[in-house]
């Protein structure tokens, strides 16, 4: 399924949208034939970057309901709960994994800075919706385990997004212990 996009929704309705997909997929695959033990989230672009920060807010809920990191917003009952540790692998393509070093390059592209801003409820958020910064975090170690093995995939002549997004979330999740391929 797809989530909402700009100008309908802000990153918060677009992220809504995938745990609802997700936690439906979860409570209803066996009806339809699928086997609920091998799920694997595929994002594209800025559904690479929504389905790392989807995975990673579900694996901080079961760690620690309610506890929030800082800048993080309050909005995690907001959220339908789904087991992310029983994702069989999640795989990101050419996503925006630092939207704090991406805003620049969208901006020189079209996307100008204020609907970026508008997109991610004020710039203080980029950080927290970037997944590459969010795994540097102290705290991401605490629940790393219940966020499944990460595949990243990005080509080398992505203009839109430079393939340094996908090497350095990379790197940073190698840093923090977390298996990425």
């Amino acid at each position: 399924p797809d989530y909402r996009n700009f100008p309908q929704a802000t990153v918060k309705d677009m992220l809504l949208d995938v745990h609802c997909a997700l936690a439906w997929t979860f409570e209803n695959i066996k009806d339809y034939g699928g086997d609920p033990e091998n799920i694997t989230l595929v994002g594209q672009s800025a559904g690479a970057q929504l389905s790392m920060i989807a995975a990673f807010d579900q694996g901080k809920m079961l760690m620690s309901p309610g506890v929030l990191e800082g800048d993080e917003p309050n909005n995690y009952n907001e959220y339908p709960s789904w087991p992310s540790y029983k994702l069989k692998a999640l795989i990101g393509l050419s996503g925006p994994y630092d939207i704090v070093a991406s805003v620049n390059n969208f901006h020189r592209r079209g996307l100008d800075r204020s609907v970026m801003r508008y997109i991610f409820n004020g710039s203080n958020m980029y950080h927290y919706y970037s997944p590459s910064r969010r795994v540097r975090r102290k705290v991401f170690k605490k629940y790393q385990h219940w966020v499944p093995n990460i595949f990243l995939l990005h080509g080398l002549a992505d203009q839109t997004v430079p393939p340094d997004s996908s090497i350095i979330f990379a790197q940073n999740l190698r840093e923090a212990g977390h298996n990425v391929t």
